[in-house]
């Protein structure tokens, strides 16, 4: 994966192939390894989501045979969830989007944007500030086109007020944040 940045990008003109010998670094493959990155970003960002705070644990178990446990052991790994709350990880947000509320609130007639780590919590964040009468624009990575995002953009720019979210991983597209009056990360 190191690799795939360089090729991606053109810095490497040669790549040696599976039989030893040199091939050029052509435009399908510069494109190939910029869809590979983009797939492992989007699937680090959902890995991390994911298991951040569970940890594995090894235990042994005892080892069955046709219904009878025998006396061998086998290690198997449990995973412990050693989160202190799930505030952060279910798009539920608890107290969290209430804290989000009130800062919302707060600068209520200027622009905030809202950084989420993924879409599930930008589309809870949403419907939350939406049905207590926030104007909401979202940007995410379901919005293929360039043109799409940038006409959220402008909606959110001409708006007196509101919230812009975005989530983790669409700014890496090289879209321009707008100018905000408030950040929430």
């Amino acid at each position: 994966m190191s690799r795939l940045q360089p090729l991606a990008t053109g810095m490497i003109a040669a790549v040696r192939l599976v039989d030893g010998r040199f091939g050029q670094s052509t435009a399908s493959l510069r494109r190939l390894c910029s869809l590979l990155l983009d797939l492992s970003n989007r699937y680090q960002f959902l890995y991390e989501d994911m298991f951040l705070g569970i940890e594995p644990t090894r235990v042994g178990v005892p080892v069955i045979v046709n219904c009878i446990e025998t006396d061998k052991r086998q290690t198997v790994y449990v995973l412990e969830d050693a989160r202190s709350s799930l505030d952060q990880f279910e798009p539920r947000l608890r107290g969290k989007a209430l804290a989000v509320l009130s800062l919302v609130r707060k600068h209520q007639n200027e622009r905030v944007v809202l950084f989420a780590r993924h879409i599930r919590l930008s589309d809870a964040l949403k419907g939350f500030l939406e049905v207590r009468g926030t104007s909401v624009c979202q940007v995410d990575s379901r919005q293929k086109s360039d043109s799409e995002r940038y006409d959220v953009l402008r909606r959110f720019q001409t708006g007196a007020g509101g919230v812009l979210i975005i989530t983790r991983g669409t700014g890496r597209r090289g879209l321009d944040i707008p100018k905000a009056d408030v950040a929430i990360l």
